[in-house]
This record gives C-alpha cells, structure tokens and sequence, in this order.
C-alpha cells in the first residue's frame, strides 16, 4: 500500500505550535511502523524555509526521491479576497498532484488552515476517487460559533472546509472527546470516523537539572522564585482570563513565594491585551512572566523545573503539552472538560474552568501541598506512558489497511462511466486496407468489436478504403476533417507503426492527445524516412535526442544505418499520449529498460488480435501453390532478415534428416533482405544438395500467405534482438492450427508451453535439427499442439475479449493518466467563477505550478555545468578539462542515466544544447537552450569552475534540490586563499564568496587531488565560521590523453621552422599561463646561469599571458636568447602543444603551488621525463617518476637542472606514472559520486559543533 502523507500541517506557522509537533511526531511513527508499506511525504513549496528542516527530520527514515515537492500559486491567504481565484487554483493543482503519486491512501495532516496563511487543504473537489484521511484536531468554532465564526468572511471559509471534511473518507480524531463531538455534529457514520488519540515524545522524559542549569534557565526568562507554568496563547478556549482570575485571589503569601510563567509566542497585540489582563486583576509585574516561545529543550528543563502544570482550557482536541508536562514528571491540574479530563483521568486534579474559585482551590492545593503534588507527579508519569506515537501511528495505519482495502473492493466492482450513457465518440487513426501494412490489417479486424463500446469514426492518410465491412460500418474521414473536428471527440484512439503509413501522425499526436496502441516499439525507420524524404527536417535527429539524448551521436555519425536499428526513438510518442497499449510484457519491461520505471507505468498490454481463421482446405492449398499432397512443409512465415535467424534454421534443416528425405521442404515465406545477409542465404542454398526443395517466396498477397499457413505442416519462427514487438505470424501459426517451433526470445516467454514448442533463446543447431525430427516423427505431439494454441487463441485472444480490453484500458487512461489528470484540472480550474478574474500572472503562476508538479518520464539526468567555457573557450587548463570530462561523460554515460551539458544565463540554468552540438560536430537540428527541468534523482556535476556565477545562483540550487536534484562540485584548488599574494586583490574574495555558496548548495565536493581535498578540509577548519552542513568530500584525479578534449588542430606556418629551432638543443617545456606562482622568473634565472655556463639547452614556455607578471614578459619579449634558446609560445594549439612534447627533453614543473598538474600527465604519456618541484600534489601525481627540485632560489633550480642532464639514462622515468584517460577519469568520478564512495566528512568528528 503506497500511503502518502501531506505534511502542510508541519510546514505552516503550526509547526511551532500543537498541530505542527503532532502532525510530525505521528508521520515519523507512521513511517517507523509501516512495515511493508511505503510512505511517500508530499510537502508544499509555499513554506521553503520548512523543507531542509523536514527532509532532516526524515533522513533515514523516507528515501530522498519519496519526499515530494507540489509547487502551487500564490499568495493564497483566502481571508484576503484577492487571493480567492489563485486559493480555487491551488486547491485543485494540490489534488491534482497527489492523485499523479498513484496513492492508495492521502493523509491531510491539517485542514482546517489557510485562513491566514499559504496552507492549501481540500477534499474530492477533483479526484473522489483518491481515498483521503485527514486528522481532525477539534470541532471549536462550530461548537462556539458565537466565538469563532462571527466574521462572515471566515465563516464561509470554515463552512467549504467542513463540506471538504464531510468528504473524507476517513476522519482520525486526536482524543474520544473529539471523536464524540465529530460523530454528534458532523453527523458522519461513526465506522469513518477513528480516535488515535496522541503521544509524547520520548524526547519528554524526566530529568535531573542541577543547580546551576536551574539557576541560568530562571535568569533567561527573567523567573526569580518557583513558578507554575502554562503553556497556549490568548484563545478565549484556553481560558489564560479565568487562571488569572483565579491566581490573582490565591493569598497573597502563595502569590509572593512562586510566579505564574507563560508559555507562547504572542503577537504585539496579544501582549497589550495580557497587560491590561494583569492590570485589571493588580497582578505584580513579576507575578505573571511571559516567557515567549521556547526550544524543546527549554521547555524539557521548564517541564521539569516548574513547581506544577495548569491547562484551564474551556475546549481543547487533545491537550498534548500536559502530556509532556506529565511525562517529565511535573504535577499536572487541569479542566474537567473535553480531552482534557481525558487525559489526566483523575478527579482530584481537576476543576470546573468556568468558576475562577474551583480553579484557584486546585492552584492553591497543588502550590502548598508537596505530598499532594508527589502524588500527582507519580501519577501523571504512569499516566504518560499510556500515550505513545507508535500506538496512534499502529491505529491509523490499521485504519489506512481498511479503507485501502474497502476502496479497492469498489474500485473492482465499479463499472466504466460510460456505461448506461450515450457511446463515446472515438477517432480511430490508423491505415486501413488497401495499404499494404500489417498493421492495417490488424484495424479492420479490431473495428467492428471495438464498436460494441464506441461510436468510432475513422481518419484516415490515404486516397480510398477498400475493405468492405469498414466501409459499410463506419464514417471515413481525412486528417485535414479531424484537425477541424478534434474537439468533438470523446476519446481518440492512434495505431503507431514503424512506416511511412504513419508519418502524419507525430504531429496530429502533439495537438490531439490521445491512446496510442504502439504495434512497433521502435519508430526509427520511420522518423528516419520522413527526414530524408523531406516531410519532415531533422525528425530522425530531433527524435533521436529527445528520446535518448547526445549519448547516441557517436554511433550516429560512426554507423548512420546502425543507429537507426539500435535505437527507438519513440519517446516524444510516449511522453505526449494519454497512454500506450502494447500487445506483450516484453514491450513494457522493454520501455523500462529504455526509460526508466516511471514511463513504463504509462503502458497497459492488451492481447494481440490475431486474423480470424478461414475455411482453406489443405489438399486444395497445396494444389494452388504446385505442392506435392505428400510433402511434409516447414515454413517460416515473414521477411527475411539477420534477426529472425533465417540461417540459423536453414542450417539446422540442412544438418537435420530432413534435407536427405525427398519429401521434405523448407518455405520461407516473405520477402528476403536486399543485402549481404540476403545474399549469403541464397548462395548457401544454392550450393547445397537440397537447394531445389528450399524457396524463399518473395512477398506474398492475403489469399497466398493463408495457402501457406493451410499447406505447412509445421511453422518455425525464431527470433533476436527483439525490439519489443509481437509476431503476428506465430499468432496466425496458432490461429490457423500450424504446430509451432519458437525460441524463448523477447515476447515469445509469454506463450503458454503447452501451444508451441519451445527451445531456449540461446539454442544450438544441434538442438533445433533435433526439434524439427521431434516434431516431423510425433504426429500426436503436432496435433496436440494444434489443439492447444487453438485453444488458447480463442480463449484468450477472442475479438470480443481483445475489444474489452481495449476499452478498459482507453477508460482507464482517460480516467487516471498524468495527460488526462491534466486535462481535467485545466477544465475544472477554467469552469471556476471566482468574484475576481484571473489576471494574466496568476494564470502564469499556475501555469508554472501544473508543468512544476509534472512528473518528467525518461531517465534520470546528469546535468554537467559548461558554464564559462560554452560562453567563451579560453582553453585555460580547467576550461580543458570541463570540455574533456563533459565529452568523455557524453561519450560513455553511467547505465540509467541521461548526461545533459548546462549553462548558467541569469538567474536559472539551460541546456547547453548549441554548444554540445557544436562540440560533437552536429548538423543544426535546431535544438534550444530551453531552461533545464529538474527531475527526482538528477545529479548536477558542477565541473566548470564559476566563482562569478555560482553565489547568484543559490535559490535556484535550492528551489531544485527540492525537487530531488543532487548536487556535486569540482574544487581544482584554493590557491588564492592560500597564496593571495600571488593573485590580484579581488581573486581571493571572489573564491571565498564561491566557496561560502559552494558548502551551502552542495551535496558533494571533489577535488581533483588528496592534496586538495585536505587543503581545503583543513581551510574550512580555520574558517571564522566553518560551515555547520554536513557534506563529503572526495577526490579524483584528471585525464591526460589531450586529444580527448576536443583539441584545437591548428599549426602556425612556421611550425616546421620552429620545430627545427627547438631541436638544435635539450628542450625544457614549462606548459601554463605565465603568472607568478608558475615560477616562470627562477626558471629563466636558471636557464641564463646554464646558457652562461655553456649549458646547451632550452626553454620553450606554453602559455598565455596572466596577471602581475608585465615585467617578465616584456623581459622575455626582448630576451636576447628569444627565437634561439627562449621561446614563448602564446594561444598555441593543442595540436603545437602535442607537437612540443614530443619534441621536448624533459617537463619543467616549477609552479609553487597547484591543484593537481595536468601536464605531468601529459608529459607521461607522451614518455616526456620530468623536473618537477617538490610540491605535495606533485609527488602524489608522479611520485618516485619525477625528478624533483626544491627551494625558490635560481642557483638551486639550476643545480638541479645541471644535476638532471648529468644523469643521462638514470634520470626517472615517467612510464611509471598512473595515469588515466577522459574516459577513465570520468568514469572514476561518476562511479565515487554515485557509489557514494568519498575520501572523507566535513565535518569530522573532531569539528563537530558542539550542541
């Protein structure tokens, strides 16, 4: 049973009061006790500031993608008439979104809200049919209109409520005396209506509070001696008049030795009038301290402190805080009243709350009587015990099981809306007879039965329908009538095929939802014919992303033919009908394992329709086809191709005895494939001795194909690589009582094994030859199984029955389906007469709310951030690397997952569509930037490094995480906190602004190094304010095949020449943009001491100009060894750059500091040697395969470059370096995100916050 719990009542300013707490504390039980249940929580986006605290709460308890976010217009306050179009709107989008959780049971944990506040509650006013409880707090303001209800404006309000309430099915009451009143006033059959009465949380319990814990709570709230404590507002029903009354005419010795303390928080005027209260009854300032609102665990050390409890409540639905008062051991007193007398349940410590005396002869007892209060206090801790969450939650959930059950029993017996009622109007969109598709002929069979249930009229893209019976029976129309006449249509039924016969209806589809019976799983063919033929631009690639994203434009461009066979492509089909109706199971677990779940509940199977068996005598069959009465005919009925294993069964025949009996024949009857596969099955033939009594028929007409089914003796249909598709021909082989031979493949498991002959999906020759002298020697296995799948197609694929189902499944789509929901929450909210208009930005609004609350279908995304370098590819090093690890995720995306590359454009994000086009060197489709929609379980990988853009950004982040996107971050480094000297005066600030917003958005880090990661750990430790959000942190190391990054290809005109300067001396290659900490500077102080040495060498720089180094590039600029031995290579390509390293003698490292050091991996695979500094992240990239260098000093670079080239061959090699490709590197990373396998916490235990 799914139960699915609407938490509004723990999200409004009720969470800080009674409602809020119960509400909470009963869905946490719910969830502990539901066994084999499943809990979804359903929380509305009008109240953001509640959600993280409530995912929180449920951590562990609910999985993430359960906890549901509904998305409303607003404002809604309905007190405010302004409000009451957007209030009808919401009510109606609210019901429409927990219908689309398919919910066995909907709990409202609060109703009676939204007065004041963004609360939206109602009850059947779109979907009766969702069976609905709702808790019931108290019936107050219909038991004292006079009090409550004086305003009209509420009034009104109140009344829709109660008719909201009257339609619940369900009604769970918080204590007997609610239930008792709800049965009395309501009216309502009391087997609806169940007390569940209320716990205490086990956080309430009784403790010790020393001295000093005492004294500093007392101090806080300004309470100087013992105090009576009272906990609720003004509310005339809490009676806080007539406990004031009673207290102030205590004597005055009681008076001076305690104080009355309140708990509330009060509004500004609830503090005038609780003045003018003490006023009015010469109360001292300090007898009566108001102590505001209060933490649950103040209020455990208030519990526990106070000298007694009072709840002198005229009315109240349960009375929880004297639960929690009893439970800490407080002596409680209280009305004798409703709930309340329920609860303390003995006479001594209650009073009468309308006579002030009674109240203060029980004030007075409990002050000045300690045996008195030891009494209650004992009793009210064993009285406590008997109310417990996991007993209300056991008794609502007892009640969820019977009403789900109840429901389900009438859902089974209620018949279809139609019934007793004027057909329903159907279109039937389908080819028809004469056109040569199997499909048409599959129409004609299904209208006249499908006509018991509907008045149907055909529309049809053809010049003339020929088949007799649908031309006497039913109107014929073209598509340009049903374009004008759509609206007039009750239902409207597709037939989707994989051919040129359906191409008009992609768009008809778009415009006039509607039932799709989807014959061919795979609708590629088709769309591919429609671009080509130019019916439709771009309709093969449009669809091929929509459906499957750019994952697929590798193989697109690589194999063109092949995709379109690997490849559905039906996804805008699926997404944009009412529902599907398939012919198998196959099919349906085949679109789950396309596109996830969710797409796969949008299908219903209905049983394939098989052509109706005709009177066709064998004897005269086989006369017409020139066969022998005396041969035993194997036949294989349909066309000719690789995947229906043709030559599988062709061997099998040949290796059988068959092949040697001059009786025996083997048929293929269809057309054969026109390629090589096709060639090679007639060159075997050909060659073999018994090729004379092999045929492949060619196509074949209707009266033809029933001669060969009536002349087989046995049919052999085999199948791979199914498609999700059913065979018509081995229906027609049961159908027309032929004994079949199949193997278990694709939809063919859900044949019955009593009516074929069934071998496994994988099967050797061996084992079908065997098969086919099993079946020719054992008549009565043949006739057996004629008789069988006879008996199984009239059963169980009869036409009326096949008609019946299909129109449960139509009535069940148009009844429940997401698009039929839809439709029928745009009707209802349009049919609205509101005494205020809708302006243009409340019809947005709920616009916005309705596509916001849509379940998107398909697989879950990863969004990849390419924010800057889709703006302008600088191809700096982390630009190089976002281009090069959004490829590689493309390229080979985790299984079950769609990869979407992303951009940042004001205060949202869009698919970065154009530019991934662009990088996958894709024909203009005229795919959009359109704004990303985020769907449960989407992953963001923020790769991109945009410190600019990221904090801009937040409320979009958390209005999506919401939504169940989850968010990862790359962090490459933290340099300009650890070494602002070396960057401008800006840069720093910018990161640390980046980061802030970073450890607030992110539900992951990965750096791309440990040296990193610990950096950066052990820069939030020092932090002023080290975040308190609990995140991982990982790392994974980058890739270095350079021409996996989308390299840029070009060479200067004098690369030839310059190359050959390079080569007159040892090379050393420093690759980055010249900045200070590179340590450009000390490399060419070093390499002047060695040129003034006589050291022959070189030093080739690869990098653009960077910041705080104008002096060392006019030097190098001007150098005297500048185009000999120096040379600057600025906005080289990656392709010169790959030339250099091939050239070079060695990689100069000589930054100061780094987040990883991307061209030692480079440098590794191109087997460069390396000089590197000895940096930590240095030594973890290359370890003991670099030659490493230490101090700032030039001489000491120099030595170290002096001492490298002596060494010759015994320098390190870099062959030992681990390095990884894009691919790898992607993969590592994707797999340590979604395996959840991280380096460490933030915060660790020893930078835990203290409580």
């Amino acid at each position: 049973m799914r139960i699915v719990l609407d938490l509004q009542g723990a999200q409004s300013d009720s969470r800080f009061r009674g409602i809020g707490r119960y509400s909470l504390a009963l869905a946490q039980a719910i969830v502990a006790g539901a066994g084999r249940h499943e809990v979804w929580l359903a929380l509305s986006g009008r109240f953001p500031e509640s959600l993280d605290p409530l995912r929180d709460a449920f951590a562990g308890l609910v999985p993430p993608e359960r906890i549901r976010i509904f998305e409303l217009p607003g404002p809604v306050a309905e007190l405010d008439p302004a409000n009451a179009w957007r209030a009808h709107a919401a009510e109606l989008v609210r019901e429409n979104f927990l219908a689309g959780l398919r919910p066995d049971i909907v709990h409202a944990s609060t109703l009676f809200e939204g007065f004041h506040n963004e609360v939206v509650a109602s009850i059947g006013r779109l979907h009766a049919g969702v069976p609905t409880a709702v808790t019931l707090y108290d019936l107050i303001p219909l038991l004292n209109p006079q009090k409550y209800l004086q305003s009209p404006a509420f009034r009104a309000i109140y009344a829709r409520r109660m008719q909201s309430l009257r339609r619940a099915d369900l009604i769970l009451t918080i204590s007997e005396a609610s239930r008792n009143e709800a049965i009395e006033a309501l009216q309502i059959p009391d087997e609806r209506i169940v007390n569940i009465s209320a716990g205490v949380s086990p956080f309430f319990k009784r403790v010790e509070v020393s001295t000093e814990d005492k004294a500093s709570l007392m101090a806080a709230f300004g309470l100087q001696r013992p105090f009576l404590l009272y906990a609720g507002g003004l509310e005339p029903r809490k009676n806080l008049e007539g406990l004031l009354e009673a207290y102030s005419s205590l004597p005055k010795c009681v008076r001076a030795a305690c104080q009355l303390a309140l708990i509330g928080d009060l509004q500004p005027d609830e503090v005038r009038r609780l003045a003018f209260l003490k006023r009015k009854r010469e109360l001292a300032h300090d007898e009566v301290i108001s102590v505001g609102y209060v933490s649950d665990q103040q209020l455990l050390l208030l519990y526990s402190t106070c000298i007694a409890f009072v709840l002198p409540s005229l009315h109240e639905g349960f009375g929880l805080p004297a639960v929690e008062a009893m439970a800490c051991g407080a002596p409680v007193i209280g009305s004798n009243l409703t709930s309340v007398s329920e609860i303390i349940n003995r006479e001594d410590a209650l009073f009468d709350p309308h006579r002030p005396k009674q109240i203060a002869t029980r004030l007075n007892e409990v002050l000045t009587d300690s045996k008195f209060r030891q009494s209650l206090s004992l009793w009210g801790l064993d009285r406590a015990r008997a109310f417990t969450w996991n007993a209300s939650a056991a008794t609502a959930l007892q009640s969820f099981e019977a009403l789900a059950a109840k429901s389900q029993a009438q859902r089974g017996s209620r018949v279809s809306f139609a019934d007793g009622k004027c057909p329903l109007r159907l279109a039937f969109l389908s080819p028809l007879p004469p056109v040569r598709s199997g499909i048409a002929g599959y129409a004609a069979r299904l209208l006249p039965y499908l006509a018991r249930h509907y008045e149907i009229t055909c529309i049809v893209d053809q010049a003339e329908v020929t088949d007799p019976w649908v031309v006497a029976g039913f109107a014929i129309r073209d598509i340009r009538w049903f374009e004008l006449n759509a609206g007039k249509f009750d239902r409207v039924l597709y037939h989707f095929g994989n051919s040129p016969a359906h191409k008009h209806m992609f768009d008809l589809l778009a415009r006039h939802p509607g039932v799709v019976t989807l014959h061919d799983f795979y609708l590629s063919s088709l769309l591919k014919w429609m671009e080509e033929t130019g019916y439709a631009g771009n309709a093969f690639v449009n669809a091929l992303y929509a459906a499957h994203g750019f994952s697929c434009f590798d193989h697109l461009k690589e194999n063109p033919a092949e995709t379109v066979n690997a490849y559905p492509c039906n996804a805008q089909v699926l997404q944009e009908s009412v529902g599907v109706i398939v012919h198998s199971q196959h099919a349906i677990d085949y679109a789950r394992q396309c596109y996830g779940e969710q797409m796969a509940t949008r299908f219903r199977r209905v049983d394939f329709l098989p052509f109706p068996p005709e009177a066709c005598q064998r004897k005269a069959a086989r006369a017409r086809l020139g066969l022998p009465d005396s041969a035993f005919l194997v036949c294989s009925f349909g066309w000719i191709a690789p995947c229906k294993l043709n030559d599988r069964l062709l061997n099998a025949w040949l290796d059988s005895p068959l092949a040697a009996d001059e009786t025996s024949r083997l048929i293929f009857v269809g057309g054969n494939e026109g390629g090589d596969y096709g060639k090679r099955l007639l060159e075997r033939i050909a060659q073999c001795e018994a090729g004379s009594r092999i045929t492949i028929t060619d196509y074949v007409d209707e009266d033809r194909y029933r001669d060969y089914l009536a002349s087989a003796d046995i049919a052999v249909q085999l199948r791979t690589g199914s498609r999700g598709e059913t065979s018509a021909a081995i229906f027609d082989c049961l159908r027309g009582g032929v004994p079949l031979v199949v193997n278990a493949h694709g939809a063919v498991p859900e044949l019955p094994d009593e009516v074929v002959l069934k071998l496994p999906d994988q099967f050797s020759d061996a084992r079908l030859s065997d098969a086919l002298v099993l079946m020719k020697s054992d008549p009565y296995l043949r006739q057996k199984l004629v008789v069988e799948g006879q008996l199984y197609v009239r059963r169980t694929h009869h036409p009326e029955r096949v008609a019946d189902l299909y129109r449960e499944a139509i009535e069940h789509f148009y009844a429940d389906s997401p698009s039929a929901r839809e439709q029928s929450l745009v009707e209802a909210i349009g049919h609205y007469l509101a005494p205020i208009r809708p302006a243009a930005t409340d019809l947005a609004a709920t616009a916005v709310a309705i596509a916001g609350n849509r379940e998107r279908l398909g697989r879950p995304q990863i969004l990849i951030d390419v924010t800057h370098v889709a703006a302008s590819d600088l191809r700096t090093g982390i630009q190089r690397v976002t281009r090069a690890m959004a490829m590689a995720i493309i390229a080979n995306p985790p299984d079950k997952y769609r990869v979407e590359p992303v951009r940042a454009v004001a205060d949202q994000y869009l698919y970065a569509r154009r530019f991934t086009s662009r990088c996958l060197d894709l024909p203009d489709a005229g795919l959009e930037d359109d704004p990303v929609e985020v769907g449960s379980g989407d992953l963001f990988l923020g790769i991109d490094w945009c410190p600019d853009v990221l904090p801009t950004l937040k409320g979009w982040f958390s209005k999506q995480r919401h939504r169940g996107l989850r968010t990862v971050f790359m962090v490459y480094d933290i340099l300009p906190l650890l070494r602002p000297e070396v960057f401008l005066p800006a840069v720093g600030p910018l990161m640390a602004n980046w980061l802030s917003a970073l450890v607030e958005i992110a539900d992951g880090i990965v750096c791309d190094s440990r040296t990193v990661a610990d950096e950066l750990y052990d820069w939030l430790a020092r932090a002023d304010s080290p975040p308190v959000r609990r995140f991982p942190i990982g790392f994974s190391h980058l890739g270095g095949d350079l021409r996996a990054s989308l390299p840029s290809t070009e060479l200067p005109p004098d690369a030839p020449a310059l190359f050959s300067r390079i080569a007159r001396y040892p090379a050393f290659l420093m690759v980055g943009t010249l900045e200070p900490r590179k340590g450009h500077r000390q490399a060419l102080r070093a390499m002047e001491r060695l040129w003034a040495d006589g050291v022959e060498a070189s030093l080739v720089i690869v990098g653009n100009q960077g910041w705080m180094i104008e002096d060392l590039a006019a030097e190098i600029r001007v150098h005297p060894q500048h185009g000999t031995r120096l040379f600057w290579l600025q906005a080289a390509s990656d392709e010169l750059l790959e030339q250099i390293y091939r050239r070079a003698r060695g990689l100069l490292a000589a930054s100061e500091g780094e987040g990883f050091g991307l061209p030692l991996i480079e440098a590794a695979c191109y087997g460069l040697p390396i000089i590197a500094r000895a940096i930590p992240v240095f030594q973890e990239v290359a370890g003991e395969h670099a030659y490493y260098f230490h101090g700032r000093e030039p001489d000491r670079l120099a030595d170290a470059l002096r001492t490298w080239l002596a060494l010759g061959e015994r320098i390190p090699k870099p062959h030992g370096i681990k390095w990884l490709t894009w691919c790898e590197s992607s993969r590592q990373l994707i797999k340590m995100v979604l395996d959840a396998r991280w380096y460490k916490w933030w915060p660790g235990a020893d930078h835990m916050p203290r409580p």
